[in-house]
Order: C-alpha cells, then sequence, then structure tokens
C-alpha cells in the first residue's frame, strides 16, 4: 500500500477482468473484495457514484 493509500494489482489479474478501470470494495472478514465496476444501463447512477469518488483521489 502507499503512502496515498493506493495498491497496485498485478497485470495478469487487470487483463484477466478485461477493460475496467473502477471496483466496487467490500470488505469480507480480514480480506478485500474488487468487483469489477461496469457500465450497464442499471448501472448508471452507481458508475457516477464510482468515477465521482475516484476522481477525489487523482
Amino acid at each position: 500500500m502507499s503512502s496515498r493509500n493506493q495498491i497496485t494489482l498485478p497485470r495478469e489479474a487487470l487483463d484477466a477482468v478485461g477493460d475496467v478501470t473502477l471496483f466496487y470494495v467490500a470488505v469480507e472478514g480480514d480480506k478485500l473484495v474488487l468487483t469489477p465496476a461496469r457500465s450497464e444501463p442499471s448501472d448508471t447512477a452507481d458508475d457516477a457514484v464510482c468515477a465521482a469518488w475516484a476522481g477525489k483521489f487523482r
């Protein structure tokens, strides 16, 4: 984890999920679970929130 609370994901993991730039994060016990935030018509509001959140940390 960097000093800016960022993590680096292995290229192989990113290649496996495809063209995704945002992830939903969940905490399950002592694990972080990343789920790709894919653009779908029903997720428009969620994507906007996710993108706005990500923009705060750039």
